[in-house]
C-alpha cells in the first residue's frame, strides 16, 4: 500500500504527518479527535436516556395497546405490529433528539469542563490525551496472529488490535500484513493518527 493510500485510509495530510513526526498532533487532528470523544460521550449519555424511555413505552403498550386489542377483535393482528413499529420509531427519535441536545450542551466550554470531571474514565482519559496532543511512533513488522478463537494484529511484539475488540479499528485490517510500518499513536488511547511504510 502506498503512502497516498494510507493517507486516504487514516485521514492524514502531509502537514499532519510533519506534526506527528515531531511528536504531536496537528491542530486539525486534535479538533477531529476532540469531536470524536465528545460524540462518543454524547452517544453513551443518549443511550442511558433510553432506559426510562423504554420503561414508559412498555407501560404505554400494556395500558393502551393490550386493552384496546381485546375490543377490536380481528384487527388485533394489525394493531400490535403497528404499535410496535410506532414505539420503535419513538425510541429512535428519542435517542436522536437526546444526542443532539447533549452534543449542543457539550459545545459550551462550561458544560464541557463539568462533563470532563464527571464522565466515565473511558471518555475522560482519551480527551485528556487529545488535549495534551502527544504522539508516539512505533515501528515494526505488521503481522496477523491467531489464538484459535480470535485474530490479533501485532506491530513487532506489541498487539495493536484484536477481532474481539468492542470497537475494532477496521482500517488496520486493510493494511498489508508482513510488511514494516511506522504507526503514530496517541498515548493511553487506541487512536492512530497516521501510518506510513517503514523505509528502514
Amino acid at each position: 500500500m502506498t503512502l497516498e493510500a494510507m493517507q486516504r485510509l487514516f485521514d492524514f495530510t502531509d502537514d499532519d504527518l510533519i506534526s506527528n513526526r515531531a511528536g504531536r498532533l496537528s491542530a486539525r487532528q486534535q479538533d477531529a479527535m476532540r469531536r470524536a470523544v465528545r460524540d462518543g460521550a454524547a452517544n453513551a449519555a443518549a443511550a442511558l436516556t433510553m432506559i426510562p424511555a423504554v420503561g414508559l413505552m412498555i407501560i404505554a403498550y400494556l395500558t393502551i395497546v393490550v386493552p384496546l386489542s381485546s375490543q377490536i377483535g380481528p384487527w388485533t393482528c394489525l394493531l400490535i405490529p403497528l404499535a410496535l413499529v410506532v414505539l420503535v420509531a419513538i425510541a429512535k427519535g428519542w435517542q436522536v433528539i437526546a444526542h443532539w441536545l447533549i452534543s449542543r450542551a457539550m459545545a459550551h466550554d462550561g458544560f464541557d469542563g463539568w462533563l470532563r470531571r464527571r464522565m466515565s474514565r473511558a471518555y475522560a482519559r482519551p480527551l485528556a490525551a487529545v488535549e495534551q496532543g502527544r504522539v508516539i511512533a512505533r515501528a515494526g513488522q505488521l503481522t496477523l496472529r491467531s489464538d484459535g478463537e480470535h485474530e490479533h494484529i501485532f506491530l513487532g511484539d506489541e498487539e495493536l488490535q484484536n477481532s474481539a475488540a468492542a470497537e475494532p479499528d477496521e482500517r488496520l485490517w486493510q493494511l498489508t500484513f508482513d510488511q514494516a510500518y511506522i504507526v503514530y499513536q496517541v498515548p493511553d488511547t487506541e487512536w492512530i493518527a497516521a501510518v506510513t511504510p517503514d523505509p528502514s
